[in-house]
């Protein structure tokens, strides 16, 4: 079937007998893409949709069937860790459905995918317009549900790309309006974990855990299957992050396990890649180098199997490199670390914060080969990144402050780091769990640059 559908796709002439057969191998291809009993592998059936598209024009085919085909390629390419290719083959599918004037519904279909691509691909201004370009599809065809939706997936945009007091703001706007019905359970869960997020960006990690609980909560008792997996994956992770920074070591552990089981029960390999590479990060945040060098090899199989080794590539150096930090290999963690960092760098605003990570641990390299000036920029780097996420007052900041006040010091420069540590100082005095972690340090800090500040010159 599949040497027919691609040799008569091909020849595809503008004759009306050539146009009935190409219209009866896409019937046929159809058939094939949407039925359990006859489905074959979506591998084998790319390069006959693909041939069925270029000759659509020829054709004069039904443009409806043409966007859908032209749709599922681009999901394929998404699937294969193909951005470029996915998201023109989805644009292309979006732009015939807007220029053919097919109903509104359509182009509802089409545009989450387009969003969900170009956020991926780290182009937020980009996904913020095709969440615009949804609402507006969605009002056309008079669907408030997949008007919210697209709102929604506005505000899950803007908090995906750190800009926390936008998304909030917006959420604010939303959450105001009545709600459509038909809203799923899974729609509460993932409204819960944005909100979770927002409230973490915005310093409020006690609140942020008690929404992680909620959503929690209604995914076990109210989901089955792969989207209980596909939750219980995410909000773990979600859930491991908050008590780290809340500073329950061994709770924040058993959780990133969980939602590393979670993601083996879903089946899909690169988001337990993903996963694992979270797990790694996480052992390392308590010391464990050997188990974290165990769980990152695994991902990094699993990307390499898969193919997307590229794309976790960036985290990966990232978390390598402090896995050489903790084997106090400072020369290869500062090797790693400065080619993390333009990967990264590449990946758009949703990366800022391993970003901000990525130069973090590059400074505490540098700091370990005894290149305190070089250290301390790379600190300034890494604070100004944090700065701009979360604003100059979140306690993400107290350790970066901190680091960067004693490698100013280090580096001689006693006026900048004064008003690092008194920053840090600051930021401690609005108290929770890293103020009371950093205190007594900062303090320590703070009299040592002083002392220095006063000390007459040699």
């Amino acid at each position: 079937m599949h040497e027919l559908v691609q040799e008569v796709a091909r020849a595809v002439v503008n004759q009306a007998p050539l146009r009935a057969r190409y219209e009866a191998i896409v019937r046929l291809l159809l058939a094939a893409m949407a039925r359990d009993d006859i489905r074959p592998s979506p591998d084998a059936l790319t390069p006959h949709v693909a041939a069925a598209v270029h000759a659509a024009a020829q054709a004069d085919a039904n443009p409806l069937i043409t966007s859908y085909l032209i749709k599922w390629l681009g999901n394929r390419h998404y699937e294969y860790g193909d951005l470029v290719t996915a998201t023109s083959y989805l644009q292309q599918a979006a732009d015939m459905a807007s220029e053919q004037h097919l109903p509104p519904e359509v182009l509802s279909a089409i545009l989450p995918d387009l969003l969900r691509v170009r956020r991926a691909a780290g182009d937020i201004e980009a996904a913020l317009a095709a969440a615009d370009q949804w609402a507006d599809a969605a009002r056309s065809a008079g669907s408030s549900l997949d008007e919210y939706h697209a709102k929604f997936a506005r505000v899950a945009t803007l908090t995906y790309a750190s800009r926390f007091r936008q998304a909030a703001a917006q959420w604010a706007a939303l959450a105001g309006e009545p709600k459509p019905a038909g809203l799923a359970v899974s729609d509460q869960i993932m409204e819960l974990s944005a909100l979770a997020e927002i409230q973490r960006g915005l310093g409020d990690a006690e609140g942020a855990l008690n929404l992680v609980d909620q959503a929690s909560r209604l995914a076990r008792g109210q989901t089955t299957g792969l989207a209980r997996a596909d939750h219980l994956a995410a909000l773990g992770t979600q859930a491991s992050a908050l008590e780290r920074d809340l500073g329950h070591e061994q709770i924040a552990l058993d959780l990133q396990r969980d939602a590393v089981s979670a993601a083996r029960e879903l089946g899909l390999w690169m988001p337990l890649a993903r996963q694992l590479q979270g797990l790694a990060s996480r052992l390392l945040d308590y010391g464990d180098a050997g188990e974290a060098a165990k769980a990152l090899g695994e991902a990094r199989d699993i990307a390499e199997a898969e193919g997307q080794e590229s794309q976790l590539r960036g985290d990966i150096l990232q978390t390598a490199g402090r896995i050489a930090l903790a084997r106090e290999g400072p020369t290869t963690a500062s090797s790693q670390l400065s080619e993390a960092i333009p990967l990264l760098e590449a990946k758009g605003d949703s990366y800022r914060i391993d970003l901000a990570t990525a130069w973090f641990n590059l400074a505490t390299a540098q700091m370990s080969l005894r290149e305190q000036a070089t250290a301390a920029s790379s600190y300034l780097e890494a604070r100004d990144i944090e700065a701009d996420i979360y604003g100059e007052d979140h306690p993400a900041l107290i350790s970066t402050e901190y680091h960067l006040a004693f490698a100013l010091h280090a580096s001689g420069d006693s006026a900048a780091a004064d008003e690092a540590v008194s920053r840090c100082l600051r930021i401690i005095r609005r108290g929770g769990q890293q103020a009371r972690v950093w205190r007594h340090r900062a303090l320590k800090l703070a009299i040592i640059i002083d002392l220095a500040g006063r000390s007459p010159p040699a």
